[in-house]
């Protein structure tokens, strides 16, 4: 069993979905509309194909301060967590975690023509054969997130298909595990990826063409993401100079890695977009 919605109230809130399934959109399969989902639990759900806890076709989406994944997780060949395909996703204080897929997207498939702006969230302890965390053919925003504890094959937390675009500022991408690319992974030159004021801890395995860096991003511990051309990028910091804490509660939205007193991290932001100092 699960809820495949054509229309829906203003919004969803303070619910439970649980230990649904079906082919696609295991907990939620949203077609062509405006849905807002908030303090939900989306776990234990699974789909055969897309969608293991959220399918959200074309339309508009809003998850504030959603668990999906929980204690179990949800399930699916593509898009453990979630899947969109087209349409418009906006994510903000949630938490994506422990959801699986065999395929691809074990958190998040932003899939064909979607768009998903993540802010002020966690992507943690999901896993699948590409993209652990979050799989990106459409385009992804990312702001003042954490990606952690994901695991792949190829992209532990991020692996790019076809054209897919990340834009990504106050980001911290850490502890993710991959036979390639533990932080991103992209085959394909198409891929263009934007980022500032982020900590990459790992590796990537991209062409250094797709990164355009805007400055105050550190890597640690190597330079395999291409980073060092924008202001105030530190790239070779070893983990005693990065100074990032184990992931855990530390007063925000949701878990992440503080960054320790005397951090190379630390006050090494630069302005972007045009914002003020």
């Amino acid at each position: 069993m699960y809820l495949e919605i054509w229309a829906l109230p203003d919004q969803l809130r303070d619910s439970v979905i649980r230990n649904n399934v079906s082919s696609q959109g295991g907990g939620l399969a949203l077609i062509s509309l405006t849905a807002t989902i908030v303090n939900t639990i989306i776990d234990g759900n699974t789909a055969s194909i897309i969608g293991g806890g959220v399918f959200a076709q074309a339309g508009s989406l809003t998850c504030e301060s959603c668990d999906i994944g929980h204690d179990i997780g949800n399930q699916s060949e593509q898009g453990g967590g979630m899947l969109l395909q087209a349409g418009q996703a906006q994510i903000h204080t949630s938490r994506i975690r422990n959801n699986t897929a065999t395929q691809s997207g074990g958190g998040i498939d932003v899939f064909g023509t979607a768009t998903l702006n993540l802010s002020h969230s966690l992507i943690e302890g999901n896993s699948a054969l590409g993209g652990g965390g979050i799989q990106v053919s459409g385009d992804l925003v990312l702001s003042n997130s954490t990606l952690s504890v994901n695991s792949a094959s190829q992209g532990g937390a991020i692996a790019f298909d076809a054209d897919g675009t990340l834009q990504a500022n106050h980001v911290t991408i850490s502890d993710n595990t991959a036979n390639f690319g533990s932080a991103l992974f992209s085959l394909t030159v198409m891929t263009e990826i934007e980022m500032s004021n982020s900590i990459l801890s790992g590796s990537c395995l991209y062409d250094a063409s797709v990164m355009n860096s805007l400055g105050g991003n550190v890597e640690s511990p190597s330079n395999s993401c291409h980073l060092g051309a924008g202001t105030n990028d530190r790239v070779n910091v070893n983990i005693f100079s990065l100074l990032l804490f184990d992931l855990a509660d530390y007063g925000g939205p949701t878990r992440t890695h503080a960054i320790g007193r005397g951090s190379v991290a630390r006050d090494n932001s630069v302005c972007t977009r045009g914002c003020a100092l």
